[in-house]
Parts: C-alpha cells; sequence; structure tokens
C-alpha cells in the first residue's frame, strides 16, 4: 500500500499518533511476547484495530487506547504460547524418560499406542475443517503457525488460536476428558 493510500484509508492524525509512539508500543509488546517478529505482528493487529475502530470520536485518550490495544493484544498471545507450550511438553513415566514407543516394547505397550493413535485420529476428525487443518499443518507438516496463517489466508493470531484450540481437543481425547 503506497503512501497516499494509506492516507486515504487512515486519518493523518492517527498515523502520526502511531508513528510517534511506535517505538514504545513495540518495546510494550516486546516485553511480554519475548519476541520482536510476533511484537511486530501485535503492533500490525493493534494498529488496524485502532484506524478502523467504530467511534473513533468517542475515545476520550486515543493513545492510552492504543497502549491498551497493545498490552491486551500481547497479553493474549503470551497466554496462547504458554497453553501451548505446556501441552507441547513431552509426557514423561516414572523413570523420567519419554514414553515413546520402541520396537523393545511389549506387545500390550504397542497396543496401548495404537489405541491412542486411533483416539487421536478420531479427535482429529471431530475437529472443523479450518481447526483440522491448523493442526495437521503444525503438527505432521510441521509448519509454524506464520506459515500456517499464510497457506489458510488467516493472520498470525488467528492461526495460533486454531492450532492451540486443535491441541486443546486432541489432548482432551486423550486424557479421556471430554471438551
Amino acid at each position: 500500500m503506497s503512501k497516499a493510500e494509506r492516507r486515504k484509508r487512515y486519518p493523518p492524525e492517527t498515523l502520526e499518533l502511531y508513528r510517534r509512539h511506535r517505538l514504545g508500543l513495540l518495546r510494550l509488546a516486546e516485553g511480554i511476547v519475548g519476541c520482536r517478529a510476533l511484537a511486530e505482528d501485535i503492533l500490525h493487529e493493534a494498529f488496524v484495530r485502532f484506524a478502523t475502530r467504530r467511534g473513533a470520536d468517542e475515545v476520550a485518550s486515543p493513545l492510552h487506547y492504543l497502549f491498551s490495544t497493545v498490552r491486551n493484544i500481547s497479553i493474549d498471545v503470551y497466554r496462547r504460547q504458554q497453553r501451548q507450550m505446556e501441552f507441547l511438553q513431552s509426557p514423561r513415566d516414572a523413570s523420567g524418560t519419554e514414553d515413546v514407543p520402541t520396537e523393545e516394547n511389549d506387545p500390550e505397550q504397542s497396543l496401548s499406542w495404537k489405541q491412542d493413535y486411533q483416539v487421536f485420529r478420531n479427535a482429529l476428525a471431530e475437529l472443523p475443517e479450518l481447526v483440522r487443518r491448523a493442526t495437521h499443518l503444525h503438527l505432521v507438516d510441521q509448519m509454524s503457525t506464520r506459515a500456517i496463517a499464510l497457506k489458510l489466508n488467516v493472520s498470525v493470531g488467528k492461526a495460533h488460536q486454531l492450532v492451540a484450540d486443535g491441541l486443546a481437543h486432541c489432548r482432551a481425547r486423550l486424557l479421556g476428558t471430554k471438551k
């Protein structure tokens, strides 16, 4: 988008406010999520929300509104990351080793893994199409959420949410709980 197009799309005072405080906003987001690239994505999302909000005249302090928006989005992203990291932690048995099947496992262990795999496949099949695709791309194709977002034509935040929802559903099924 050219500068002229941006001026037409966004009010000049909105662009100027964003430009003047961009570094502070970026530091705020990066301080919460711990990643500059992710902080840049957060700033983009916050700016779009800020610039396209309804009732723009009703905001008493646009700068406070912009900082609050960045902070809230950053906290949401951080929480999503934490949930995802908790889920991705490898289960361990009492000996502290990973509970991964090997050829040396007894037949009962092999059967258990086959049953778990079937529960997992069924859980994936229960998911809505978009959530299933995002989860598959993440687990099987090992794509990043940014790559998933591009492939599915959604925002990075939405891709995070789709993957987190899919992983949570599969985990709940594997643990035998309804979700």
